[in-house]
């Protein structure tokens, strides 16, 4: 539980201009200068993830959809048919892959849609386009982070400060959110609609990362419940932590192999440190 803290969304203002034929090379070019800056901020920030390594997992990520063909090949189309700046083309790329993404029925690869638009911001910076960055304010007491979405520089910046819980309107379990937020064994909870609309900056909330609920204003007794629920848990997860190095073997004196079942590789960092012997199932999708 603690006291909201809204965070707006971050906008970015990007030309919109067609070019002629002759401009064409300067626009691939101007890209492809953007890909190879975007490499470095990405490579620069993973470097600074330090000893974070699932941040740094994350940030590998997308360090690998920077270079994706895909987005390459969409981009250039939009440059050369469409006869676009190479912002716009960025923009427009980037909106098409998202959109298809979040049309499918797997929900990994909806969250895809979300990284994308991610990687098209750092484009953009790369050209050097203005970005209304978002202020994170210092915290001077526990805090809930309301928000649109977080990115891993958002969420880098709230590790030394007193965060309790992280609300936002987009994301999923597999969200890199979610990911950070198991990290940090920080209560999250993501896709929520119209949140920024529905809580404000300094009203008080509870945040219960297991049950998936949030109570605005809460009453005295929601939080004495809270309270108690927060202490029951903290005791289990003192009991887990204990037996994390205990050997998993049965009543019988069976040994077995306790895996985990993980979906992006910065989970599996996660498994390690909770005392999985490796990786019973990985999604590859």
């Amino acid at each position: 539980m603690g006291k909201a803290v809204v965070i707006g969304q971050a906008t970015t203002a990007y030309p919109r201009r067609h070019v002629s034929i002759e401009e064409i090379t300067t626009e691939l070019d101007r890209f492809a200068t953007a890909v190879a800056r975007a490499q470095q901020d990405l490579r620069e920030m993973s470097r600074n993830a330090g000893d974070r390594r699932v941040e740094a997992s994350i940030l590998e990520a997308y360090l690998l959809m920077v270079t994706d063909e895909t987005l390459a090949e969409a981009v250039t189309a939009q440059i050369v048919e469409e006869q676009r700046c190479a912002e716009w083309a960025i923009v427009g790329a980037c909106k098409d892959i998202a959109s298809r993404l979040a049309a499918v029925p797997d929900p990994y690869l909806r969250e895809r849609s979300h990284d994308i638009e991610f990687v098209g911001e750092r484009l953009l910076r790369a050209l050097g386009c203005a970005q209304q960055e978002r202020a994170i304010p210092h915290l001077d007491g526990p805090s809930i982070i309301i928000a649109h979405d977080l990115s891993p520089a958002d969420t880098a910046a709230m590790i030394n400060e007193p965060v309790v819980g992280f609300i936002t309107e987009v994301g999923t379990r597999t969200s890199h959110t979610s990911i950070m937020a198991r990290a940090l064994e920080i209560p999250a909870i993501v896709g929520v609609s119209d949140a920024l609309k529905r809580i404000s900056h300094g009203d008080l909330v509870v945040v219960d990362g297991l049950r998936g609920s949030i109570i605005v204003h809460p009453t005295h007794a929601d939080l004495e419940e809270a309270r108690a629920r927060s202490d029951r848990h903290s005791a289990h997860a003192k009991e887990l932590r204990e037996m994390r190095d205990r050997a998993p073997t049965t009543k019988d004196g069976i040994t077995v192999a306790l895996r985990a079942n993980v979906e992006l590789p910065a989970e599996a960092l996660l498994a390690r440190q909770h005392g999985a012997d490796g990786i019973g199932l990985y999604r590859t999708e």
